[in-house]
């Protein structure tokens, strides 16, 4: 059916579905009509029934409050009039007779105290009840009517009062005439009348506060009832739809305000009937509207079935061609069918949109020859490809292949296409398959073959041991030497292999355990020494760093890579060059202790004969025997700077961690006496760590740096030193700056070797081994120390700076034989 049909067919449906329903809508319309004015008569005959009790009730609720006003007004022309004393008794007494819903009677003057009442027992108080108080607070007056209370003489029941005030001769407030009326009785009198069937009565005041409800319900007096009704559309009365909050049900209200007392009276009809017959017609309704709706919608049927017959065929063949459409769309690539006839043409009779992009041509353009996309394949791959396509004719296999395309835009592409064919009457074959870009996929897998190539290079040609393991301690891979020194031929037959499965028990020990901390806090392992043995069962030493590999989270350690170099050969020499230095230093000590000896004889002799001759001697023999014996002091001075420097790291106290600022505080006390001597101001700032160092070389660290600062100055200048600490993730560095002569830039270089001096002996003292024993003390600890000076005679920086971590520990030959 061509589109001009289908236009018609749906034109025409659509008219006499939407005349059905507009006739429909109209009867519709009409049945809402009819029930609606049903209902507003119901609700008229209601209202004016409610309406009515409401105008007996205001009239009878009148008829009782103006006469008890009428006797409160009566009573206090009495009292005006001084006859209280001679008539008020009995005229109380007739009054509480006459009005059953009376309780009580009083007579309250100006302060309150109630001279006059009608009830038996205590006198009741009323000083700061509201018929007192509301006059006593105003000079007007008005006629008071208190809210419900409970009663004070029968329980459970409440009461009311009503109140009017007099006054003297001179108009002032002389007290209150005040009638306490049952709520309940009051109630028992509108019970009597005669009421409609599911009619209730409520009597309450302006601030909603119930007095009583007709029929009663527990609690209804004093009950405050939030307001529901519309505001008043006239001064009086009001009526509207509300739900009673004593029994739940739904009930028309008239509320009308009296005219001459602060109340309202609230009669109510239950609407059940209403709504029941409401109920009624609406299902009466419903099923006449069921009924024509279903003749009407048997008749579109019966039109409808007809066209849809018609049309049924043309709407599964869109939907199927939308739902391919919609689902090229979302495929990458491209969805076709390509056609091949006997005599080699081709064409594409269905392609998606996506050929756009894999060959850049238009589904249009291949509809009827396919010769655009075959000269878009490489030239390198066309031949097979055309090859592979008459191959899946010949034989009616699946056809699936991937090739390159050399296309305006894009360039050089890789595409991989699969399809199946299916042979047609004309003996031409069709194929029902897509074509995706791979180029994405190609350049991962040659970068990933290339990444795999220089890896196993690697793997095959480095000297170190590399190796993955995962959380199980398991090789994952290794290097070749790795594999080699373990005895195997291949890195591949460790793969899967526990250190245990592979060293000796020891040396698989010391492995898993150190790795243990790595798999559980996720820190390193950095420069360890480890031992193992080789082939021939000789035991060497590697220098072993393993760092956690983790999971995509960044918290979860799924396992290792590490990398241990073989440092035999380094660690024989540094042990050779351990054992050099020790005998070396031995050596220094031994010859400076030594010398020390013939020195102190010389300079005891030198001194003897000075005092022996001392009288015989000329001046030029005294200068030179003076000039002897310094020069044999300097030399003993000068052995012990040397044995001091042989001291460090090997008589001192071993490493240990400790504040640093006591290290300074102690060189600052053996200074004291040259800080107060100089009176020179010192300024020590910063932040100061726990160190791992021993305590005496760093205390005579600072002894020396901080002398020389208050020894090298100017005679008439006052010496102010600077002592700063900075501490970062690794280092700590200390800065000591003084305001001395300085040190010429030229110089500095000479300033830390052995008996260098920058000054003449005559103007500073030294031995010039100050500073070379500093540089001594700070490399023994793995620091450095330098000097800063920007112009003799303006003050030097000494900075030294150290590690703030103690260093890793390493197996030595002896730890592990033990």
């Amino acid at each position: 059916m061509n589109q001009s049909n289908n236009g018609t067919y749906r034109k025409l449906r659509r008219t006499v579905t939407l005349g059905v329903c507009g006739i429909l809508l109209l009867f519709a319309l009409f049945i809402v009509y009819v029930v609606r004015n049903e209902r507003i008569n119901r609700l008229h005959g209601l209202a004016a029934h409610a309406s009515a009790a409401t105008s007996v009730n205001e009239v009878l609720l009148s008829r009782v409050l103006v006469d008890i006003d009428r006797f409160l007004l009566k009573t206090r022309l009495l009292l005006k009039q001084g006859k209280a004393d001679e008539s008020l008794p009995g005229s109380l007494q007739g009054e509480l007779a006459a009005n059953p819903e009376l309780v009580d009677l009083l007579i309250v003057d100006r302060d309150g105290v109630v001279s006059h009442w009608t009830g038996a027992g205590d006198k009741p108080v009323v000083h700061d009840h509201p018929s007192y108080t509301y006059h006593f607070n105003r000079s007007e007056d008005h006629l008071f009517v208190s809210p419900p209370m409970p009663s004070s003489i029968s329980e459970g029941e409440y009461e009311v009062s009503f109140s009017r005030p007099y006054f003297d001769d001179e108009q002032h407030f002389a007290g209150t005439v005040v009638a306490v009326v049952s709520i309940d009785r009051l109630a028992e009198i509108f019970a009597g009348i005669e009421r409609a069937p599911g009619s209730t009565l409520v009597v309450m005041n302006n601030d909603n506060q119930v007095w009583f409800r007709n029929p009663r319900v527990p609690g209804d007096s004093g009950t405050r009832l939030r307001e529901v009704l519309k505001p008043y559309r006239d001064k009086r009365q009001r009526s509207g739809r509300v739900i009673s909050p004593f029994d739940g049900k739904a009930y028309w209200v008239v509320e009308k305000r009296m005219a001459d007392f602060p109340l309202r009276i609230l009669t109510s009809a239950e609407m059940t009937s209403v709504m029941a017959a409401e109920r009624a017609m609406i299902a009466w309704a419903i099923a006449l509207f069921l009924v024509v709706s279903s003749v009407l919608f048997v008749l579109l049927y019966l039109i409808r079935r007809q066209m849809d017959d018609l049309e049924r065929g043309e709407n599964a063949l869109q939907k199927s061609h939308d739902l391919l459409t919609k689902l090229s769309k979302q495929v990458p690539g491209v969805i076709y069918q390509f056609r091949l006839f006997p005599d080699g043409r081709s064409c594409y009779p269905f392609a998606s949109c996506g050929i756009e992009d894999i060959y850049e041509v238009t589904p249009e353009q291949v509809r009827e020859d396919a010769a655009l996309t075959i000269a878009r394949i490489h030239p390198e791959d066309r031949n097979n490809v055309i090859s592979s396509v008459w191959e899946s004719a010949a034989a009616m296999t699946a056809w699936h292949q991937e090739y390159r395309v050399m296309l305006p835009k894009q360039g050089l592409r890789w595409l991989r296409g699969e399809s199946r064919p299916e042979r047609l009457e004309d003996n031409s074959v069709l194929w029902h398959g897509f074509i995706t870009d791979i180029t994405e996929r190609k350049l991962y897998e040659l970068a990933a073959q290339e990444l795999n190539r220089d890896f196993n290079t690697f793997l095959d040609n480095t000297s170190d041991y590399v190796y993955f393991k995962d959380q199980d301690s398991r090789i994952r891979f290794c290097s070749k030497p790795l594999a080699t020194v373990s005895g195997y031929d291949n890195w591949l037959e460790l793969v899967g292999k526990h250190d245990s499965e592979i060293f000796q028990e020891d040396i698989a020990r010391i492995y898993f355990e150190e790795e243990q901390p790595i798999f559980k806090d996720g820190n390193p392992l950095i420069n360890k020494i480890d031992p193992y043995y080789d082939l021939h069962g000789q035991l060497r030493w590697v220098n072993t760093n393993k760092w956690p590999v983790f999971d995509c989270d960044g918290k979860t350690v799924v396992g290792l890579f590490g990398i241990s170099r073989d440092v035999t050969e380094q660690k024989r020499i540094e042990e050779e060059l351990r054992r050099s230095n020790v005998d070396l230093e031995q050596f220094a000590y031994s010859v400076s202790h030594d010398m020390r000896q013939p020195l102190r004889m010389i300079t005891g002799h030198l001194q003897l004969l000075e005092r022996a001759l001392r009288d015989t001697l000329d001046e030029e023999s005294r200068t030179n025997m003076a000039f002897a014996l310094d020069g044999a002091r300097r030399m003993d001075a000068m052995i012990v700077s040397l044995l001091d420097y042989s001291r460090v790291g090997r008589k001192t106290e071993p490493k240990t961690w400790l504040e640093s600022k006591e290290a300074l505080d102690e060189a600052m006390v053996f200074l004291q006496p040259n800080i107060v001597g100089t009176q020179a101001e010192i300024d020590v700032r910063g932040e100061w760590p726990t160190v791992f160092a021993s305590r005496d070389e760093l205390s005579r660290l600072f002894l020396n740096l901080i002398g020389n600062a208050l020894k090298y100055r100017e005679a008439d200048i006052q010496p102010r030193i600077e002592i700063s600490s900075d501490v970062d993730s690794v280092n700590w560095r200390v800065s000591i700056r003084d305001n001395g002569i300085g040190i010429d830039p030229t110089q500095i270089d000479r300033l830390f070797q052995f008996f260098s001096r920058l000054q003449l002996r005559s103007c500073y003292e030294g031995t010039g081994m100050g500073l070379a024993l500093c540089r001594r003390i700070v490399e023994h600890h793995g620091g450095n120390i330098r000097a800063e000076s920007q112009v003799e005679g303006y003050g030097s920086t000494f900075s030294f700076e150290l590690p703030i971590s103690k260093p890793p520990q390493q197996h030595t030959g002896e730890s592990f034989y033990e």
